[in-house]
């Protein structure tokens, strides 16, 4: 199977080991410990064992990259670019890439177009990160080259260069979070036996 199979191995999120609010989760933060995710692929025959990509990819990216080595057209509506897995195909422009929390939830979203509207989110371009945390009424920009951990917060004290970054990235994440158009989420309990038996094959019920 192998012979002719694409494989791919992701995780959906990272992990925050309290390296950011003194707490132990991966819904309420959009920083790199979070945000940073492993994505493995192995295609059948090719010569790029061990390519490391090095450019800005997220999990939307992964969808076209498997469409485009089985030589099928994207559907309309996918926002993900292919990812260059052969040592040949060289990088692609910068691009930008946006990430949301999905808590605390609850006790956010009365009111609000969307269920994430006012939770933590942020938006990466090449080595500049925006974060902007509605609730809390903050902003924090950081460089993730120089500060991988995202403990200097650029904002706390900003050069006018940092200031017209961040409004920047604000504007472009705001504008995203306009065209947020969530598929509906309403569980179907005609699906709730096949729910069950499906998660208790994965190991998450007994």
């Amino acid at each position: 199977m192998l012979d002719d199979a694409i494989v791919v191995v992701t995780s959906d999120h990272g992990e925050n080991m309290w390296e950011h609010d003194e707490q132990f989760n991966h819904g309420e933060t959009v920083y790199q410990s979070t945000m940073h995710a492993i994505c493995v692929i192995r295609l059948p025959g090719s010569d790029a064992v061990g390519t490391r990509v090095e450019q800005l990819v997220a999990s939307i990216d992964v969808l076209p990259t498997v469409l485009e080595r089985l030589g099928l057209d994207l559907p309309d509506g996918i926002d993900g670019e292919v990812i260059p897995l052969d040592r040949t195909a060289g990088g692609f422009p910068p691009r930008v890439r946006y990430g949301e929390a999905t808590k605390p939830a609850g006790r956010l979203e009365k009111g609000q177009r969307w269920a994430n509207a006012l939770k933590s989110r942020c938006v990466r371009e090449e080595r500049l990160k925006y974060i902007c945390i509605p609730y809390r009424h903050t902003r924090e920009l950081y460089d993730t080259v120089a500060d991988p951990d995202e403990r200097a917060n650029l904002l706390a004290d900003p050069t006018p260069e940092a200031s017209h970054r961040a409004d920047e990235l604000g504007e472009r994440l705001d504008a995203w979070e306009v065209l947020a158009d969530p598929l509906p989420s309403h569980f179907d309990e005609e699906q709730r036996e096949e729910t069950f038996e499906r998660l208790r094959s994965l190991g998450y019920l007994q």
